[in-house]
């Protein structure tokens, strides 16, 4: 198994169709009032951040621009540079608490997916490495349009393989998409060892003008990226053809858009310090652009500003989801939405349910240990990468070679492809890992965090308050809560969980009932202690899709190991092993072959890939 890892996070299974009803068909008896008292322990150890200052240990760490916090409390650390002092009062904040019952609760009653941003836009570069075709697109009225063009290039740096004169001063008159007339001198090739021949990679120019002159062709200046190898930039000529323009569907153009803004962020566009621009000189505002294009299938084109740009795909996440979107209607809403309520914004008509149920912070009460961890910087964590379509989709069809949430290239289809119906894995659910210290950062940098969690065996007390609910749902509240009573499964929690940060376990203390009653004018209220029971709706939520997946991927005592990041046998830097992962045009690993019962995958190293 030394070859072998577990990817930090798996999916939990949903069904064909989300367990969706009108609200007028639940129960509507008279419902129960009260709350639950629970104690909750640190299995590992955990970090909250307190957010009232996010240099906490600036001086300690010596990093500069990087964050660092101390664990959440209700003491406001604003101004404190030295480093504050270890709280006395840790807190695990109830909206925390809220968000981690509420995820497993809805995996367990097949419920929605409350918490995807449903139009998001998701991107990716092509897993097939090629240059997009040139082109200008063109707003005429409404409508845009597509030409087709032939790239020449025209030398900025000498090369042997071109014989024309150096432009790279006269291009400094020049605008990008300038018109600009030039002449033909020439090719560059390059030659293939395979075929014992020269292929022509683009043609070359042996003059320039800005005027029309005989024997030139028009075309317009296409200035790209500078970086240290270029030789070259490019000139754009419409072909001449009969009816050469496509018309392009504005939700393409404004997906070419948004590929404009990815380039300007520096937190998508890593060579944006290192002298990329990110063709802030193209203004969005425009109606005439140089692009580069691909096209899939019949109606499916990527335009991008650069010849190896992303895929902004055309599909988000709402439609895909289907009856699994975040609740947004009374007269459709699911167990989860029911119980803890839902908010759909959309504009004038935005709708909402009040949640019954109310979570309370946790606070500390004692620990068997020392309460803190030493500060310490974690190795860098990132967002979720919704765009690795070989981790967070299933796989279409036993011959699928690669897929997208667009489309999906197949063995045997000779560079075809189809559109594709993508079905997403499911719910995302990190394993726990028996962590007893945290793993320092080797390298820190300002993309890191520092902290200072807690460690395992510090043990909370909080209430959950519930307002007119049935019984089922109480059972249902407190079996997600306590995972059936269990004492080899547990809850994650908190920043870090990738790292194995997070796992606690709750226990129900008791549960306590408000009945209210009238004696002549007064109102009068009693308290009472009520029991459970938690085995009848086991069974019942063992009917559900995904119910074996959480109890797989929520089983502390039997975490699988080792759980770590993709990385190759040599280097711990992720990206190579997606980059190895999808070498040939192909994925050769997938988390839809990796199921969550053997959720094993093996490292690719330079060995391997020369196997392949």
């Amino acid at each position: 198994m030394s070859n072998r890892f577990v990817n930090p996070y798996h999916f939990v299974e949903i069904g064909d169709k989300c367990s969706k009803k009108s609200i007028n068909e639940y129960p509507s008896k008279k419902g129960i009032t009260g709350w639950i008292e629970y104690s909750v322990k640190t299995l590992t150890p955990v970090f909250i951040p307190n957010v009232t200052n996010n240099k906490a240990f600036q001086k300690r760490f010596n990093v500069p621009n990087m964050h660092s916090y101390d664990f959440f409390s209700y003491e406001d650390l604003s101004g404190i540079q030295e480093g504050p002092v270890e709280p006395k009062a840790p807190v695990l904040p109830g909206s925390e608490i809220r968000g981690v019952i509420r995820s497993a609760f809805e995996a367990v009653t097949n419920s929605c997916l409350s918490v995807v941003d449903e139009d998001e836009r998701i991107f990716r570069r092509p897993v097939e490495v090629k240059a997009g075709k040139p082109g200008i697109l063109k707003k005429k009225g409404d409508k845009w349009y597509l030409y087709e063009c032939e790239r020449y290039g025209i030398k900025v740096k000498d090369n042997n393989k071109d014989k024309n004169r150096n432009f790279k001063s006269e291009l400094k008159k020049y605008k990008w998409e300038h018109e600009i007339w030039f002449k033909e001198g020439g090719t560059y090739e390059k030659y293939i060892k395979k075929n014992k021949s020269n292929k022509v990679l683009f043609k070359l120019v042996s003059d320039i003008s800005k005027t029309e002159k005989n024997g030139y062709k028009k075309g317009y200046l296409h200035k790209g990226e500078d970086f240290v190898k270029k030789h070259h930039e490019s000139i754009f000529c419409i072909l001449n053809k009969n009816d050469n323009s496509i018309e392009i569907p504005k939700e393409v153009v404004e997906n070419f858009k948004y590929s404009l803004k990815l380039y300007a962020d520096s937190k998508i566009n890593k060579h944006l310090k290192k002298g990329h621009n990110g063709y802030k000189h193209i203004n969005p505002k425009d109606d005439f652009f140089l692009v580069y294009y691909h096209k899939v299938c019949d109606s499916l084109y990527y335009i991008s500003p650069a010849a190896m740009g992303r895929e902004v795909y055309k599909k988000r996440l709402k439609d895909i989801l289907d009856t699994y979107s975040p609740c947004s209607s009374e007269n459709c809403i699911c167990p989860a939405c029911k119980l803890f309520g839902f908010v759909s914004e959309n504009g004038k008509n935005s709708k909402a349910l009040a949640s019954k149920v109310r979570f309370g912070d946790a606070e500390f009460v004692k620990t068997n240990s020392s309460l803190f961890h030493k500060p310490i910087v974690l190795n860098e964590l990132s967002s979720p990468k919704i765009s690795a379509s070989e981790f967070y989709l299933k796989k279409p069809n036993e011959k699928a070679e690669y897929w997208t949430y667009d489309y999906v290239k197949s063995k045997h289809q000779n560079k075809k492809y189809v559109l594709n119906n993508p079905k997403i894995l499911g719910r995302k659910f990190y394993w726990h890992q028996k962590i007893k210290k945290v793993e320092e950062a080797k390298e820190k940098s300002e993309r890191n965090v520092g902290i200072r969690p807690l460690n395992a065996q510090a043990e909370f007390k909080g209430k959950i308050y519930f307002n007119k609910i049935t019984e089922k749902e109480l059972n249902t509240l407190i079996w997600v809560l306590t995972i059936g009573n269990s004492e080899e499964h547990a809850h994650k929690i908190g920043m870090g969980k990738p790292l194995g940060l997070g796992s606690i376990r709750f226990y129900c203390d008791s549960v306590k009932i408000r009945t209210l009653n009238a004696e002549g004018n007064n109102i009068k209220h009693a308290i009472e202690d009520r029991n459970y029971d938690i085995n009848s709706i086991e069974n019942e939520l063992r009917n559900n899709p995904g119910f074996e997946d959480f109890l797989k991927l929520a089983n502390f005592e039997k975490a699988p190991t080792p759980v770590q990041y993709p990385s190759n046998n040599q280097n711990k830097e992720h990206y190579k092993w997606f980059a190895n992962n999808k070498k040939g045009s192909k994925f050769h690993q997938n988390l839809t072959e990796v199921n969550v019962k053997y959720p094993y995958l093996k490292k690719n190293n330079n060995e391997n890939n020369k196997k392949r």
